[in-house]
């Protein structure tokens, strides 16, 4: 599998997530997941959708963002992850040669394909932690990282 590699702008950051949440069945539920996620320093608000079954979190301007504590947040709320997709000011990737991943503060992002002209506004996280397993088991994920010292690394797809 090729990977390509990115670089990110030193102003670029994740505007929204999108997060999809299974086993949201009343108001009550909702409640519980919005609570939870508002607890986390980068989350700006956060509009839940019931019908849905899913929340589109606005994000704070300059405040690094923890994508594992979204999905822990869920997981504290007694439910489960079903996407995790995240939105992303123009110009944040940038290509750079010969390189499988990208580095933001202490994480690393491993792309799973190449992404064209290097422009993107959405990306999913893969990851079982992400999404349902059964879908996970359809990635390929990379059998070696070259990110070494970070304290995180994110596998992530392009959305078209």
């Amino acid at each position: 599998m090729l990977l390509i590699g990115l670089a990110v702008n030193s102003n670029a950051q994740f505007v929204r997530l999108d997060l999809g949440i299974n086993g949201l069945t009343c108001s009550q539920c909702s409640r519980s997941v919005d609570m939870q996620l508002r607890k986390l320093p980068f989350v700006e608000n956060v509009q839940m959708d019931l019908k849905h079954t899913r929340a589109i979190i606005q994000l704070k301007k300059a405040v690094p963002v923890d994508i594992a504590a979204v999905a822990k947040a869920v997981e504290n709320a007694g439910f489960s992850v079903r996407h995790l997709k995240a939105e992303v000011q123009e110009g944040f990737f940038v290509k750079e040669a010969n390189q499988d991943c990208w580095l933001v503060r202490d994480d690393a992002y491993v792309l799973l394909q190449p992404s064209g002209n290097g422009q993107v506004a959405s990306l999913q996280f893969v990851g079982k932690e992400y999404m349902p397993k059964q879908e996970f088991k359809n990635y390929a994920l990379p059998t070696t990282i070259s990110c070494k010292g970070n304290k995180r690394y994110y596998v992530i797809a392009l959305e078209q």
